[in-house]
């Protein structure tokens, strides 16, 4: 049996809750595409106007529009359309999973930000968190001097273009003496390294290491050195006058551990709810320079 039917057939035992549910949320929340593509929100007024229709089959021309389908994944188009290859020539969609395709991708835009809720805090549009293209041409040159690049069109150009010929060299040069890495048919291959073999009594003393030293969390260890070296002072308003935040410290601190660790706001956001992915993102780009990062780092 098909995957997709299995899920159908799941999906129809509680259907009558859960497609409720479902198209409550539609009236609700106002749901958008951010992008230039709003065939999603098309589909959406599409299964919302015709909810109470019981047909199998609906017709895709509706209100003298017709349903775009170049949004329903490859996976989904025989379910959808009923045909075998992907064509604009489509006449009727299957409604049962033309909902059930649209809930899903409802579900996966939400999470990746593809689809945004209105006034929403946790699903809003993270395009949102971007610095205007007055700001950005404000804090360009002072960027691009602290990171050792010309600030200039021409000359960043020119330079991206020299580091790229110098490591391609240096890869080329490189590649007669690399035990892993080897051409077939035109194409580079890279050899899984092998496993070194494990250090005998390696277990034994990772055992005594965890038994002498208690796990400590990052966070606890960054507030330690907080307050013994006061390395959250060098973060700070870049323009110098703007409003000073509350628990700035607090601040600072999750801030640097959600880019230290490579989480990303929205993904710390959902472990600590008590925070905003905006305040986050807000701190990293209004206080917090790799200027202030590098004395930081560098006691004194």
């Amino acid at each position: 049996m098909p995957q997709s039917i299995r899920l159908w057939n799941r999906f129809s035992i509680t259907s009558r809750t859960y497609r409720a549910a479902l198209f409550s949320l539609i009236e609700e929340l106002r749901l958008i595409a951010p992008g230039r593509d709003k065939g999603l929100e098309q589909a959406i007024a599409f299964v919302w106007q015709h909810r109470q229709d019981r047909s199998e089959w609906l017709k895709v021309e509706y209100a003298g529009e017709r349903l775009d389908l170049d949004w329903v994944p490859d996976r989904w188009w025989k379910q959808v359309t009923g045909g075998e290859k992907r064509t604009p020539k489509v006449e009727q969609v299957d409604r049962r999973y033309l909902e059930m395709c649209l809930f899903t991708l409802l579900a996966e835009g939400l999470q990746s930000g593809d689809l945004v809720i209105e006034a929403s805090g946790r699903f809003s549009d993270y395009r949102d968190q971007f610095v205007t293209d007055e700001e950005f041409r404000k804090a360009a040159p002072e960027y691009c001097r602290q990171a050792g690049l010309p600030a200039q069109n021409k000359e960043l150009v020119d330079h991206l273009r020299a580091k790229l010929t110098e490591t391609a060299n240096n890869v080329d040069a490189a590649f007669p003496d690399n035990e892993h890495l080897r051409i077939e048919d035109g194409e580079p291959v890279l050899q899984r390294v092998e496993r070194r073999s494990t250090p005998e009594n390696l277990s034994l003393i990772s055992q005594l290491m965890r038994e002498q030293m208690p796990a400590v969390s990052l966070l606890d260890a960054m507030m330690d050195t907080e307050k013994w070296l006061n390395w959250t002072r060098h973060f700070g308003p870049l323009s110098g006058h703007e409003a000073k935040l509350d628990e700035p410290i607090i601040r600072y601190l999750t801030t640097v551990f959600t880019y230290g660790c490579n989480l990303g706001p929205s993904q710390l956001a959902q472990a600590m709810r008590e925070i905003d992915r905006y305040q986050i993102a807000w701190v990293n780009q209004r206080h917090i320079s790799e200027e202030g990062l590098d004395k930081a780092i560098t006691w004194e």
